[in-house]
C-alpha cells in the first residue's frame, strides 16, 4: 500500500512518512467520498483482515460490505496519528484518533504491495 525506502528500515527518522501520509489523505478522501467499493479496492490488499469488535472480516467484498455505513452521504471521518512505529522496511503501524461520524482510536497497518507502493 505504501511505498519505502529500503534505508528506512528501522529508523523513523529515514521512514517515508510523505508516502504515508499521501496514502492517509487518500484513505480519508475516498472514505469521505461515500463509496465503499472505491476504498476498500484502492487501498487494501486482497488478503486484508478486519477486526472490530466482532469476529475478523476477510475478502474484498466483504469489507466492501462491512464498510457499507460509509456509503451514507453525511458520513465524515478524520484520521489524526498519534503514533508509528516502523516494522521492516515493508510494514508500519499506526495508532491514531478519528473524528467525525464516530470518534475513537483506530490502528492501522500500513504494507507494500507487490508493486512497491
Amino acid at each position: 500500500m505504501i511505498r519505502l525506502q529500503k534505508e528506512s528500515y528501522l529508523d523513523p527518522k529515514n521512514f517515508d512518512t510523505i508516502r504515508i501520509n499521501e496514502r492517509r489523505k487518500l484513505w480519508i478522501q475516498l472514505c469521505n467520498e461515500n463509496n465503499s467499493k472505491n476504498l476498500v479496492e484502492e487501498l487494501y490488499i486482497k488478503n486484508a483482515i478486519y477486526y472490530n469488535r466482532k469476529p475478523p472480516i476477510r475478502s474484498t467484498n466483504n469489507l466492501i460490505k462491512e464498510y457499507s455505513y460509509t456509503n451514507n452521504k453525511n458520513y465524515r471521518l478524520q484520521l489524526h496519528p498519534l503514533t508509528t512505529t516502523t516494522v521492516n522496511a515493508n510494514l508500519v503501524f499506526e495508532i491514531g484518533q478519528c473524528k467525525g461520524t464516530y470518534n475513537g482510536k483506530y490502528i492501522l497497518v500500513w504494507e507494500k504491495d507487490s508493486d512497491g507502493k
